[in-house]
């Protein structure tokens, strides 16, 4: 859906140009204005339908595990807990805290 999205407006590209420098059917404002368009939607566009897609995203299939202490590998354990969880006790000898940066 999002590539298809660029493709057409990587499409329109040859367009603005041939109805604005190629044949000269539009003003030169209304070529700045048609590739201003372009820009912003191709920019601004893509990347905010891509973080509305991403959203939907399972971040352990992808093997991306993130916790509130950073990205921690999942080394045959998959279950990470998080800091102050009800029933998470810590075990001896482990710091309570996350360790400051």
């Amino acid at each position: 859906m999002l590539a298809g999205f660029v493709n057409l407006l990587w499409l329109l590209y040859p367009i603005a140009f041939a109805v604005s420098d190629g044949g000269n059917v539009i003003s030169v404002t209304r070529s700045l204005i048609f590739f201003g368009i372009l820009d912003l939607l191709l920019l601004c566009g893509t990347a905010f339908a891509f973080l509305f897609l991403a959203r939907r995203w399972d971040y352990g299939r992808l093997h991306l595990n993130f916790t509130q202490y950073g990205r921690v590998g999942s080394y045959g354990n998959t279950v990470h807990p998080e800091k102050g969880r009800v029933g998470m006790h810590p075990s001896a000898g482990t710091a309570t805290t996350a360790p400051d940066l």
